[in-house]
């Protein structure tokens, strides 16, 4: 959730960090909070190579 809530913050969307971050705090389990991060950004692997999943858009990705 911290990382996710940094990249949106970093990114210009406050509003939806803090949009998850609220949403994630009332779920009742780890798998609805996982899918709730990955309606605000796509989760990687660090072993995964860093693609950016929308070019052009300026997102940095972690």
């Amino acid at each position: 959730m911290g990382v996710a809530s940094q990249t949106l913050r970093e990114n210009g969307l406050g509003d939806e960090a803090k949009e998850m971050c609220e949403r994630i705090q009332n779920s009742d389990s780890y798998y609805k909070a996982l899918g709730i991060i990955g309606e605000y950004v796509n989760i990687t692997s660090i072993d995964e190579p860093r693609r950016d999943s929308a070019p052009g858009k300026g997102m940095k990705m972690y």
